[in-house]
């Protein structure tokens, strides 16, 4: 069976950590976040017209090519409603048609916590969120700590669960094969 593990949350919650840590875990491909920002960046200047639905046809399209022939992956989102719902829509009805397992999973941890990780000296080397007051912007415009609605999402804390600890969690629960 062909899983897509979809690990979502706020800005500064662990997901591109979680998600590394659990791509070498069981060995599927790590499509985190930035790589489609970066990549529609490189020609599309942030924030222009076309910038945001050009990095919603490159992730529906990678996501849907990879699962459609059989290739199991991790893909990290920083979701906010309800901004995001339309292309979550786009996005589960990809996974469906591909018949692949969806695999959802909603970090979490105190708001706080986000504001002590986002100055992270790899967060402004991966081109993510670095600052504050950025991180404030985002928080206040979106609503980043929500359940995607219409998804059974295995909640994890990552206040009160290592990186490590998380990614035990979210094999055992997923029942995800450790890579050999």
């Amino acid at each position: 069976m062909t899983d897509f593990v979809f690990l979502y949350g706020p800005p500064a919650v662990g997901k591109y950590t979680i998600g590394k840590m659990l791509s070498n875990y069981c060995g599927y491909r790590l499509f985190h976040n930035h790589l489609a920002i970066d990549y529609v960046e490189s020609v599309i200047p942030w924030g222009t017209p076309g910038f945001w639905p050009t990095i919603e046809s490159v992730r529906k399209q990678l996501i849907g090519g990879a699962l459609e022939n059989g290739h199991s992956m991790i893909a990290t989102f920083a979701y906010g409603r309800p901004h995001d719902d339309p292309f979550m829509g786009a996005l589960l009805d990809t996974v469906q048609k591909s018949s692949a397992r969806f695999c959802a999973v909603q970090l979490t941890c105190a708001r706080d916590t986000l504001f002590e990780r986002v100055a992270d000296a790899h967060r402004a080397r991966m081109g993510k969120a670095a600052l504050p007051e950025v991180l404030e912007d985002i928080l206040t415009e979106h609503d980043c700590f929500s359940e995607i609605g219409g998804i059974d999402s295995l909640l994890v804390n990552t206040d009160t669960l290592s990186p490590s600890g998380s990614v035990a969690r979210i094999a055992e629960h997923f029942r995800l094969p450790r890579a050999s």
